[in-house]
């Protein structure tokens, strides 16, 4: 190997390394934040006991990484169906791309359906 050979593999493996401890760094947050994610659950539901009335359940709940990842799927599968789904799995598609990819999609045929990640619901409620 040449001088700049020699060089340029050394700058490559610098900024190898730097991408190595960048991405460490970004999936060590996501797994802390995974174990702490909150969710809010809004369901819409017709009660038949007050002559079909609109009833407003509004909860909260807390999601572990497994139970937001399975929640996760089970509603991209719904919204999207299976065959995109899958498609996007034999893709390598990740979770978060396939979230982000779901709600730009679908969020414009379901206006009922509320995704609100990051529970500021109430915000933009009172605001808007």
């Amino acid at each position: 190997m040449n001088e700049n050979q020699l060089k340029t593999a050394s700058e490559l493996n610098q900024i190898l390394s730097r991408e190595l401890e960048r991405t460490s760094q970004i999936f060590e947050i996501s797994v802390e934040r995974q174990s702490t994610l909150n969710g809010r659950i809004i369901n819409w539901q017709l009660d038949p006991i007050k002559d079909n009335l609109l009833q407003i359940i509004d909860e909260q709940k807390s999601f572990s990484g497994l139970e937001y990842h399975q929640m996760l799927f089970c509603l991209i599968k719904f919204l999207l169906g299976d065959q995109i789904y899958y498609e996007w799995l034999s893709d390598g598609v990740l979770p978060s791309q396939m979230e982000n990819h779901t709600i730009i999609i679908k969020s414009i045929e379901y206006p009922p359906l509320l995704i609100d990640p990051f529970g500021q619901y109430d915000q933009w409620m009172e605001k808007y």
